[in-house]
């Protein structure tokens, strides 16, 4: 049952609405339980609408018992910075402000109405609001969000106000990364989120990376033409082939949303790192810490489609229910939904002639046997068929964090497991020829939830994948992580308590699979895909401060102490988790807070314990979890 904490959360009185700002609730626009009968028809009837044209939402049943509609809708945008923030500023800063208020252009507000889930003369559900918040919080370029009602009239017409504040949406990016061994990547590129404020996504960049140089370009749109349809690109044009990828998808917008689809298209030739045990025939020592691999031309090809329609349960909460003597609690429910899909695709590497190839040790090396039956290059190469069952789910018990996932952004938290789920067949009798063994089955899965736990939230995650069959057609790949955050002291300056864990483990595994630690995924003192495996264990601690300085009043900064270990290796290679990497360093921490780009940047000093003397590695990484 609610406390009564949570019953407070709305008081709804004669002539006005009072809303406190801790809503940890999914918010829907509710609807009747469903018949089988009565969903088949609004699936098929939505479905005719589509291929019409008529791409509109499906609008939700009224919920009985409930007195309350939404009456007038405010929506107010404010500045990237306010006026008051701009005149108090040092002349140089305050012209960067004024200068910045002048070239962004503001979100329309058609952008903004077309993302919340209640119009004028809905039935009024509390619930609704806060879901809002969290839909405008996901388009990246609006910050400050508050969706509140305000006040109700003699009429039972509940007036709501939508409140955020603009985030600066054109991104210049610089980085540069130097590895501890020599190696360097560099990318430059422009981007903006949220073009001429009609919330459509445009960049450009060009850079070196592992391989080569590249340049590419990209673009993404939601409601497309007013309609639920999301389409996106990205093409990309290494030195060597070529990079497309294509997305026309219907989201699904809100939880209780009736169905959802999607379609990707990609196509892409380029060098491809094909990873080898230092244990194999082609290794040199089976000791050997560093990473072993040959760059071979890959050509990949595939499509997916899958569409997934809701199940039914439980709607959220409306305003009687709330109101009720005992509230309804619908924290535990949850929104499954089930569909099907398929994804084909064809993987050649272009080795034409060649045997001999260059390995990442200086050596050359005779590749033919990688082309053996039941050997990795043999199970990857040719055509996969994937028809699958698509089940997922979530919860709808929410709230709201910072400094967990980004850095002193407002982030939205799931406390109820999400799951998802792709089952099915993948062997000959469907047309997959990538082995030489019969019939064979494909399960994948993901899960993440958040708990509350001794003053902040444990993060709980996997992922998996599993093959059946023929020894030739047998292979599994699963990780789990789990991280703990705490924020202590003030809340300007709070103390931020960071613990994290991953273990991998995987066997016959795909190139794409094998597991990488390096750089760019937790030891600051490798390089970037410095150790490589079928096994995998890291984990990390960090202290840090969250500093009361924000730099050009852009930033969320702060400094922090860490340390770090972990290890990949081959199953096979006379290495084990004894062997792992050790590491201590200290750096600083950056989070935008006026930007619509949200990742975290860590530049860190780093030394490696099992060999000090070395001196301090610098590092600048802006992905990854820890």
């Amino acid at each position: 049952m609610l406390n009564s904490k949570e019953i407070n959360k709305f008081k709804l009185v004669p002539g006005r609405i009072r809303r406190r700002r801790e809503a940890n609730h999914v918010a829907e626009k509710p609807r009747q339980n469903d018949t089988t009968a009565s969903r088949l028809v609004r699936f098929f009837l939505t479905s005719t609408l589509l291929l019409l044209g008529n791409m509109g939402s499906l609008a939700a049943d009224s919920p009985s018992g409930t007195d309350l509609v939404v009456g007038s809708i405010q929506i107010e945008s404010r500045d990237i910075f306010s006026q008051q923030e701009a005149h108090q500023a040092p002349i140089l800063l305050r012209a960067m402000r004024q200068g910045m208020n002048g070239l962004h252009v503001n979100t329309r507000r058609w952008v903004i109405t077309q993302e919340l889930l209640f119009a004028e003369g809905d039935p009024f559900v509390p619930e609704a609001l806060a879901e809002t918040e969290r839909n405008l919080r996901s388009l990246g370029f609006l910050n400050e969000i508050q969706v509140t009602a305000i006040d109700t009239t003699d009429q039972g017409r509940v007036n709501i106000l939508v409140s955020a504040r603009e985030s600066w949406s054109l991104n210049s990016a610089v980085a540069y990364t130097l590895a501890s061994g020599g190696n360097q990547r560099w990318s430059l590129s422009l981007s903006d989120r949220n073009v001429l404020g009609y919330g459509f996504t445009m960049g450009a960049g060009l850079g070196a990376d592992k391989i080569s140089s590249f340049k590419n370009v990209w673009f993404r749109k939601r409601r497309v033409l007013g309609s639920r349809m999301l389409v996106g690109g990205h093409f990309g044009q290494p030195v060597y082939g070529h990079s497309h990828v294509v997305t026309v998808s219907r989201p699904f917008y809100a939880l209780d949303d009736t169905w959802g689809l999607e379609c990707l298209a990609w196509d892409s030739l380029s060098h491809s790192r094909y990873f080898l045990s230092n244990a194999s025939t082609l290794g040199s020592d089976p000791t050997q810490e560093a990473s072993l691999y040959a760059d071979l031309p890959a050509d990949r090809t595939g499509i997916e489609f899958s569409f997934r329609f809701r199940l039914g349960g439980s709607g959220p909460v409306t305003a009687t229910e709330l109101e009720a003597d005992p509230p309804v609690d619908r924290n535990g429910s949850r929104i499954w939904r089930l569909g099907a899909g398929a994804r084909i695709l064809k993987i050649a590497y272009r080795t034409g002639d060649q045997t001999s190839w260059l390995l990442s040790d200086g050596r050359w090396a005779d590749l033919s046997s990688l082309l053996d039956p039941g050997q990795p290059l043999t199970r990857t190469q040719g055509t996969e068929v994937f028809p699958y069952l698509h089940l997922g789910t979530r919860g709808r018990h929410w709230a709201q964090g910072r400094f967990v996932n980004n850095y002193g952004s407002i982030e939205d938290i799931s406390l109820a497991w999400l799951m998802d789920l792709k089952l099915g067949p993948n062997g000959q009798a469907i047309g997959s020829n990538t082995a030489a063994g019969g019939s064979s089955y494909r399960a994948e899965l993901g899960l993440i939830r958040f708990l509350r736990l001794g003053g902040g939230f444990l993060r709980l995650q996997g992922a998996g994948l599993a093959q059946t069959g023929a020894k030739e057609n047998r292979m599994y790949h699963y990780n789990v992580m789990t991280g703990w955050t705490r924020a202590t002291g003030s809340d300007r300056v709070p103390w931020l308590t960071r613990i994290h864990a991953e273990y991998g483990q995987g066997e016959n595994l795909a190139p794409n699979k094998v597991f990488l630690l390096g750089l760019d995924r937790g030891i600051r003192t490798l390089e970037f895909d410095g150790m490589a495996g079928d096994r995998l264990a890291r984990w990390n601690a960090e202290q840090g401060l969250v500093l009361p300085w924000t730099p050009l009043g852009l930033f969320k900064s702060g400094a922090a102490v860490f340390y770090s270990g972990g290890c990949a290796w081959w199953n096979d290679e006379d290495r084990d988790l004894g062997d792992a990497r050790h590491e201590v360093g200290m750096g600083l921490r950056f989070g935008p807070t006026r930007s619509s780009r949200a990742q975290t940047t860590r530049l860190d000093l780093t030394w490696n314990l099992d060999d000090f003397s070395a001196g301090p590695v610098l590092t600048s990484v802006t992905r990854g979890t820890f």
